[in-house]
């Protein structure tokens, strides 16, 4: 399925209807499930960040700052996650954090 989401994303059309016939596959099939696997993504970006924060946070939902590093990489490594599916600014109003600097 990687290779039919390369040629997907690819913008080669011919090359993804001969692979669609090779698979048996119609092409609204193949578009289908692309939306399903963005869906998806999304899904597991949003899962990860809101399962990342109170791990981060403990007890201390209140936190102004994370102050342990490997808390920091964690929440950071979420976010990096989520951005390759969704705008920073959606990723961060889900954690209930503001893009502006202090």
């Amino acid at each position: 399925m990687r290779e039919v989401n390369d040629v997907y994303h690819g913008g080669d059309t011919e090359r993804l209807l001969v692979l669609s016939r090779e698979l048996g596959i119609e092409i609204g099939e193949l578009r289908a499930s692309r939306g399903l696997e963005r869906r998806v993504s999304m899904i597991t970006a949003l899962l990860r960040l809101t399962l990342t924060m109170p791990r981060v946070l403990g007890s201390h939902v209140d936190a102004k700052r994370i102050s342990s590093a490997a808390h920091r990489q964690s929440l950071l490594s979420a976010l990096e996650h989520a951005r390759r599916v969704m705008p920073v600014s959606a990723a961060l109003r889900v954690l209930c954090i503001s893009a502006a600097l202090p």
